[in-house]
């Protein structure tokens, strides 16, 4: 055999060898991959983290607690208030950190939630909520309370069981003008009133058709965009819907005194006395003093808001009707 084919031949095996080998690592790594899927198990949102998903996910996930061992969706040894700001909700927490100790249970203040981006939040940070509250269940020998500003998150969506929810609201107008003075008074001239506000169309003070904004029925409906979006029907409706469903109770601000009877009622596992802590303790001046009350507003500004907030007023008209016949259903 001349050089020149003796050469072709030795460049012959190079290249054959040289396949074998490439074929053998893709071999090995398919297997290694096989093996890896077997033993991994992948959570819901690593299948598919997309919005338009989530409902599909949540119904499947849901049918599977269902099917293992008849699991309820919703426990009755956790309870969740997932806050609307500027409504009481502080009250409340205090409440509950008080009868803790009293009715043998344990309050978890969750982080997060201070700013209003962080409300609403995405399919991988809800469920870092729902196994954040998981894993203190999981190591809690008590029955276990959260409370965190946070839109409504149906945790069987992440194969897990639903708390009792809770939650308290205020009237819309109302609570916007607390939160427009008791917002960070360096974001704005300290002599402005909230009447000025309204009046120069600022959007602190006012609303557009088809914007989203943070207010009282997202924290019912979800964290889908279109239930942050004012005046939208779709989230009225959902919102009416999980309150049914999910909310043990919805109190009202302005009908204390039913919301704290209607929870020690429904809800002695964690609310009972709370009606007299509440009426001995709470009510000293040291404790409920408001030294910045703000004036009050005319009547055809409060008309004005209240036509630009239709929906929110619906939702809360039908909490309160909600709450009165609880209030009056008690036995």
């Amino acid at each position: 055999m001349d050089r020149k084919t003796v050469r072709k031949v030795k460049s012959c095996l190079f290249v054959a060898t040289g396949a074998i080998m490439c074929l053998t690592v893709v071999y090995l790594n398919v297997l290694s991959e096989g093996r890896t899927r077997v033993q991994v198990k992948r959570s819901l949102l690593e299948l598919d983290l997309t919005e338009g998903t989530v409902s599909s996910r949540r119904n499947v996930a849901t049918k599977s607690l269902r099917e293992l061992g008849a699991t309820p969706e919703i426990s009755q040894d956790f309870l969740f208030f997932n806050r609307v700001p500027k409504s009481g909700s502080e009250m409340f927490v205090l409440l509950m950190t008080w009868l803790q100790g009293k009715n043998g249970f344990r309050h978890y203040r969750l982080p997060g939630g201070r700013a209003g981006n962080d409300r609403r939040l995405s399919s991988l940070r809800q469920e870092e909520v729902v196994e954040t509250v998981n894993d203190i269940r999981r190591d809690s020998a008590l029955p276990t309370s959260f409370d965190r500003h946070m839109y409504f998150t149906n945790f069987t969506a992440f194969g897990r069981q639903n708390p009792i929810y809770i939650n308290l609201i205020r009237d819309p107008v109302d609570k916007m003008m607390s939160r427009f003075y008791y917002a960070d008074l360096k974001k704005r001239k300290e002599a402005q009133q909230f009447e000025d506000c309204v009046g120069s169309g600022a959007p602190d003070c006012n609303f557009v058709a088809g914007h989203l904004y943070d207010l009282t029925i997202p924290y019912f409906c979800g964290h889908e965009s279109f239930c942050s979006e004012i005046n939208n029907w779709q989230a009225l409706e959902r919102a009416k819907a999980n309150v049914e469903k999910y909310f043990k109770v919805v109190g009202v601000l302005e009908n204390l005194n039913e919301t704290l009877a209607v929870l020690e009622t429904s809800l002695p596992r964690y609310f009972r006395g709370v009606q007299e802590l509440y009426f001995n303790e709470l009510l000293k001046p040291h404790y409920n003093k408001n030294k910045n009350n703000p004036r009050k507003m005319k009547e055809s500004t409060r008309r004005k808001l209240e036509s630009s907030l239709k929906m929110e007023y619906d939702f809360y008209n039908f909490v309160k009707k909600r709450l009165l016949k609880q209030f009056h259903s008690r036995k």
